[in-house]
């Protein structure tokens, strides 16, 4: 059962590339998309965030999308760290308007 329990949550950076495509528009290159996307279109947190946008700092990235819930305390001054309650949320920041009713917002 694909959405059952136990199955993996879509990935932040998947709903993306998905508004990225719909939109034909293209992704920044310099970003990171961290997090998982609930049935409800809700950005969920995802363990070591922390350790993952310093990593990010390491190959480049200067900024992070990530669920508001999952900011680490300790900002990386290398990074700009934004934070999202949902997908229509991150799609609004990305790419100034939220994409038509139905499309993937809740």
């Amino acid at each position: 059962e694909p959405l059952g329990r136990g199955a993996a949550a879509p990935a932040l950076v998947e709903g993306a590339a998905l508004a990225s495509s719909i939109r034909d528009r293209a992704l920044p290159s310099d970003v990171l998309f961290l997090g998982e996307v609930g049935l409800g279109g809700e950005v969920r947190p995802v363990s070591q965030a922390e350790r993952r946008i310093a990593e990010a700092a390491n190959q480049g990235m200067s900024r992070v999308y990530l669920a508001e819930r999952g900011i680490p305390k300790r900002r990386n001054p290398k990074v700009q760290t934004v934070g999202v309650r949902t997908v229509n949320d991150l799609f609004e920041r990305l790419f100034a308007g939220a994409l038509p009713p139905g499309t993937w917002a809740p």
